[in-house]
């Protein structure tokens, strides 16, 4: 890879475009040359930065994976102490449903056409059970449920609704959380 600020610069111009083009077009549709085309640049130029189209496409889930993970620690502890507890999970939920639309094409990525996602839930819910853990030692929620079955079905549930509805609008955020939050707030909270 080509080093210092125009080598960022073009890597990043190229992760930008696939982005978009995996997005829309989906992996096996996306072509290198499209993608050099949009950035006018030389397939060679491509070869610099990226191995192949898969190691792109890899990176990309890499970054999603990422923000993921750095949003859903943000957003899990953050809001312990500024509401009410049955107002916070609509917050959170809130809170990443809004995330996800505003990284849609990245999120398509990360979320639908990654093989590999069963990888992003497992960290995503490693992350809720953590937090689940800390809200039961402080008593902010029950500690009669079992917390890891809750992230698991908190994350798969999310995360399949961000798939099957909320990036093919077919649901707002809103809607999404106004189901979620009245099934979860009774069972977790003292």
């Amino acid at each position: 890879m080509k080093k210092g600020i125009k080598g960022t610069e073009t890597k990043n111009k190229l992760l930008h475009i696939a982005i978009h083009e995996f997005a829309s077009m989906g992996f096996e549709n996306t072509k290198v040359d499209t993608i050099v085309r949009e950035a006018n640049l030389t397939k060679p130029s491509f070869y610099l930065y990226f191995m192949s189209k898969q190691a792109i496409f890899d990176e990309i889930v890499n970054i999603c994976t990422i923000k993921l993970e750095t949003e859903v620690k943000k957003i899990g502890l953050t809001k312990l102490n500024n509401t009410l507890k049955k107002e916070r999970i609509k917050n959170v939920l809130e809170d990443f449903f809004e995330f996800v639309l505003e990284n849609k094409e990245l999120m398509i990525i990360g979320i639908i056409l990654n093989k590999n996602s069963d990888i992003i839930i497992n960290k995503l819910t490693d992350i809720v059970k953590d937090n689940l853990r800390i809200e039961a030692n402080i008593n902010y929620i029950k500690s009669t449920f079992d917390s890891n079955v809750f992230a698991d079905i908190l994350v798969t549930n999310s995360l399949m609704l961000c798939k099957n509805y909320l990036l093919n609008g077919k649901s707002s955020p809103k809607e999404l959380v106004s189901i979620l939050s009245s099934l979860y707030s009774e069972s977790i909270f003292k």
